[in-house]
């Protein structure tokens, strides 16, 4: 039992290192990326200032999730995908409008916006499907180590049982041998 735990350990081991490290890499690059596009977006971007509002609990939210790929945490991925699929709907419609201005009135700034909003967009779904991946994983490393507690606790549980048995079955031979003695002790009378 113990090759088997050990087994188990390293295929855990092996899981969380090595399988999610180029995930976690990009996922971190694409988060760090996305929060320069949106201070640029903060910074050039004046036309827009309903954006602010906005903006800033997505900017929580890329931090929350670079933060998941330091300690691993479900809830912390999950929520960034939440607002990231918000803010791929508002980035996606302020991406047509500056389309839509830069094909009418042709200005400078409004290319600029329309590229800002482009790349955010972009990465932003690029990104959604990385940490819609990355949570996935970190959903079956818990499951797998839920399992694996499991049944490290039925083997702990069957071992006292064993244990339990071997004593009951004492007991039940010292009753034996009792009742033979008694048995040969009577004849011999």
């Amino acid at each position: 039992m113990d090759t088997h735990r050990n087994i188990d350990a390293r295929i855990k081991e092996h899981n969380i290192k090595y399988l999610n490290s180029h995930l976690i890499r990009t996922l971190r690059t694409l988060c760090i990326s996305i929060v320069f596009v949106d201070i640029t977006s903060l910074i050039y971007d004046e036309q827009n200032k309903n954006f602010y509002p906005f903006l800033i609990p997505h900017l929580l939210s890329l931090t929350l999730c670079f933060i998941s790929t330091i300690k691993p945490k479900r809830i912390l991925v999950l929520q960034f995908l939440i607002l990231s699929i918000l803010f791929i709907i508002y980035s996606i419609c302020n991406f047509a409008v500056a389309l839509t201005f830069l094909i009418v009135n042709g200005y400078n700034l409004l290319l600029f916006r329309l590229i800002v909003n482009g790349c955010s967009s972009f990465l932003e779904i690029y990104t959604l499907y990385e940490a819609s991946v990355y949570y996935n994983r970190i959903k079956i490393i818990e499951e797998m180590s839920d399992e694996f507690q499991e049944n490290e606790e039925l083997e702990e549980l069957e071992g006292s049982n064993a244990h339990l048995n071997v004593e009951t079955e004492t007991e039940d031979e010292v009753e034996v041998d009792n009742n033979l003695n008694q048995i040969e002790h009577n004849r011999k009378r």
